[in-house]
Order: structure tokens, then sequence, then C-alpha cells
């Protein structure tokens, strides 16, 4: 079984001690025990520094340490850290990250179903302006005049001075256009207010029968 070193609390006598410069298996072997302080970043700089505080204690009195002196001393890295880093707190820490998770995903979620929202928000305007703009003339089908005067008259007037219209909620015509977009003065059937409004060049070739 491997025998972790004791890590003293510092004593006033030792904070006048230089810093002292690790070996390359001390270097390796902070590097390895660092890698397992799995702790929030606000404390990560305090434990790092207790980490390389217990081993500059220990270079103290067993200069030049080997890998092996290491591991007799602290145990592996992992045993190190945790004991530095006690368990009870990891296992705070695990709640903790539990709730961070918890809580990206429900941030996600509801950017999501805004999004969702949003996205649905904005087929329904183009629904709904589709439906409000000009006559589905697409869904008439006519081959002559006689065929026009069959359908209802302000359809029959989109044809004739191919105009589109938008509606109120009640159906009744509130604007005309013509193809260039320009608004057209109209009757409550759609037919242009001026006498002179030439009708469209499709309507006039359209055989009478």
């Amino acid at each position: 079984m491997s025998k972790l070193y004791y890590i003293p609390n510092e004593p006033q006598s030792r904070k006048t001690r230089k810093r002292v410069k690790f070996n390359r298996p001390t270097k390796k072997y902070f590097q390895e025990s660092k890698a397992f302080l799995d702790c929030v970043f606000s404390q990560r700089w305090q434990k790092t520094k207790l980490l390389r505080k217990t081993l500059q204690d220990y270079l103290w009195e067993h200069p030049n340490p080997t890998a092996e002196e290491l591991r007799d001393a602290f145990g592996t890295p992992e045993e190190l850290a945790n004991t530095i880093f006690s368990r009870s707190y990891t296992k705070k820490l695990s709640h903790k990250r539990m709730w961070r998770l918890c809580f990206v995903l429900l941030t996600f979620c509801c950017i999501a179903a805004i999004g969702r929202c949003l996205f649905l928000q904005y087929q329904w305007n183009n629904k709904k302006n589709e439906s409000d703009y000009g006559v589905a003339v697409e869904t008439y089908s006519y081959d002559t005049k006689r065929d026009v005067e069959r359908f209802p008259q302000d359809v029959q007037n989109s044809i004739k001075y191919d105009l589109e219209y938008t509606y109120t909620p009640d159906d009744a015509i509130r604007n005309a256009y013509d193809s260039d977009g320009n608004q057209i003065d109209v009757d409550s059937s759609g037919k242009p207010l001026d006498p002179n409004y030439p009708f469209s060049e499709e309507y006039r070739e359209l055989p009478d029968k």
C-alpha cells in the first residue's frame, strides 16, 4: 500500500524559505497531480499553490527525489490530489456540475423553444401575407373569356386588369395593386375606378369562347 506523505500546515518558520526548483521527476509528478485537481477555476489556483508548496516542503528534506521516492512518499498523483482536494468537496462540486449542466440544458431548451416559436410565427405571417395579398388566380383554370365570366367578380377583375388585392378580415377588398406594385383605386368588386383603365394583355388575347 502506498504511503501518503504527511501534509502539514505551513509553520511560521517556513514562510521565509525560498522556492525550491523542481527536478524533472518532481515536475512531472506535479503536472500529473495537478491534472486531478478537479475544481472550479476560482479555487484551482489556490489548490495548485498548496500542491506546489507540499512538494517544495518535501524537496527541502529530500532534494532531487526520484519518481519512485515521490510515489512512496505521497502515493499516486491522484492520491496526492485527493489528499489536498478532499473527496467531500469533490462530491459537492459534482452536484454543482450537475446543476450547472442542468442549467445549461435548460437554457438551451429555452433558446430552442423561443427559436421554434419565432420560426412558426414567421411561417404563419408568410402564409397570412400570401393569403391576404392578391387573388389566388392560379387556382382558377380558364382558357376563354367565357371561362373567366364564371369566376367570382373580384377574380374576374383580377384577371381582366392584371391586379392583385389585399383583403380585410371580412373578405372585403382593401387595396389593389398592378403588376408594378402601384396602388390602383377600385370599387368593391375590384374593378378600377378609372373607366379608361386597360384590360390586361393576357385577357385580351383570350378567345371569347
